[in-house]
């Protein structure tokens, strides 16, 4: 199944190239610290974090909103933006959600708390920049046909 492309965030290929440099980093430091990594059974899990991200109010936000949704998640304590690759799901009505594999190491508790809380306010307050655009489009539309009418 192809996504469309406005459901699609980051670059695939740096993703993956970052991911796999840093599993190929990880293996050699297992090796020379003498750990064997053949009973990990998710060894690709040093390589990159994968977070679901399904806010109550998902029904209600665009593509565009999931894709702000995730900028807090794709930086760095200083800042920087970390390879990344997210698609936004709509399979099923009222069950919308975006997928992000992320290139770092696990989050702290504290940090993935404050992520989460983040995410839940800003995800409100998108729905209601979308609801205030709505109604604001719907005045101007109103407005311009009492125009029209008064024009006759």
């Amino acid at each position: 199944m192809t996504v469309p492309k406005e459901q699609v965030f980051g670059d695939a290929e740096t993703f993956k190239r970052a991911a796999n440099e840093r599993t190929r980093e990880s293996r050699q430091d297992a090796e020379r610290r003498g750990k064997d990594l053949s009973r990990n059974k998710a060894r690709w899990c040093v390589s990159y974090l994968h977070v679901v991200l399904s806010p109550a109010n998902r029904a209600a936000l665009t593509d565009e909103d999931f894709g702000r949704l995730l900028m807090p998640w794709i930086r760095d304590a200083a800042g920087r933006e970390l390879p990344y690759f997210a698609v936004v799901h709509r399979e099923e009505p009222g069950r919308e959600h975006l997928h992000l594999a992320l290139v770092r190491d696990k989050f702290e508790a504290g940090e993935l708390r404050t992520l989460k809380d983040h995410t839940d306010a800003l995800a409100m307050s998108l729905e209601m920049e979308n609801e205030l655009e709505q109604e604001t489009l719907q005045m101007e539309e109103r407005e311009y046909g009492l125009e029209l009418e008064w024009t006759w």
